[in-house]
């Protein structure tokens, strides 16, 4: 299991599916488009999993990168240089 705010993604047998497996969100509630559907391993799944968090957070570290860059530049504007 993987977690995500507050609550965590795991990797369980699809029901009636015989040896297929879905990612859900523990208590329920819609898991993310990119993780939905049935997987053949729950290694391919949990890869899945991370492979997205890693990527979510890789997003959220340039954006806020982005934003900083887009301040100093700003600032920098301001000040006349």
């Amino acid at each position: 299991m993987t977690e995500t705010a507050q609550r965590q993604l795991e990797v369980r047998l699809k029901p009636g599916a015989g040896a297929l497996y879905e990612i859900r969100l523990e208590g329920g509630g819609q898991v993310p488009e990119l993780l939905s559907g049935v997987y053949n391993r729950k290694l391919v799944a949990n890869k899945a999993i991370s492979d997205y968090l890693s990527d979510k957070a890789y997003k959220q570290a340039n954006k806020r990168s982005y934003n900083r860059s887009r301040k100093d530049a700003k600032a920098k504007d301001q000040s006349g240089d």
